[in-house]
């Protein structure tokens, strides 16, 4: 048999499920509800977080900065410029690494920016001589030089390093001493 509820009787109270009567209970009293509890830590470490983000970018700033004046201050009137291809080994043992004649590079070229800054810190005899973007004349051999993985390579047409890019220090070994013997025997 069924029941039927009678207009005259009042209706049974919808039951409400455990977790929403406990998460009104809380929001009336201002406090959090149990679920939540973790997610609010998370809000708090995000924040922390992106804080000490903050912090960093700013002290990474300050030391960008930094590293401009005292870049400035080395080589007046430059442009700021990182990772500028470190120091060469191409020096004799006994002399100081400085060429003959100090390469002055082009400052709106990154290539020859380099290239000064490899050239000036060894003490090779030869000259290289910019004929255009990223070629060169080094002593009588055509070289094309470019910024790869951020280095300084060379590469040749007549075979060096089987037509590919090799690094500089690599290429001035091998052509240093052929183009001293041409020097020598035009001198």
């Amino acid at each position: 048999q069924m029941s039927v509820a009678s207009p005259l009787t009042p209706a049974a109270p919808r039951s409400m499920s455990p977790r929403r009567s406990i998460t009104r209970v809380y929001s009336q009293r201002g406090g959090l509800p149990p679920g939540t509890a973790r997610e609010h830590a998370l809000e708090r470490m995000v924040a922390e977080l992106q804080a000490q983000v903050k912090q960093r970018d700013e002290e990474l700033a300050e030391i960008r900065g930094r590293m401009t004046q005292i870049e400035r201050s080395v080589r007046p009137g430059a442009r700021a410029r990182s990772l500028s291809g470190g120091r060469s080994n191409l020096h004799r043992v006994g002399s100081t690494p400085e060429p003959p004649a100090p390469y002055v590079a082009d400052d709106t070229d990154p290539v020859d920016l380099r290239l000064e800054d490899f050239y000036n810190q060894t003490d090779c005899r030869v000259l290289f001589k910019r004929i255009n973007r990223g070629f060169y004349r080094f002593g009588s051999t055509l070289v094309e030089l470019d910024i790869v993985n951020n280095k300084l390579m060379a590469r040749t047409e007549d075979g060096w390093n089987r037509g590919k890019h090799g690094p500089i220090e690599k290429f001035v070994r091998h052509y240093e001493g052929q183009e001293e013997m041409l020097l020598r025997r035009a001198a």
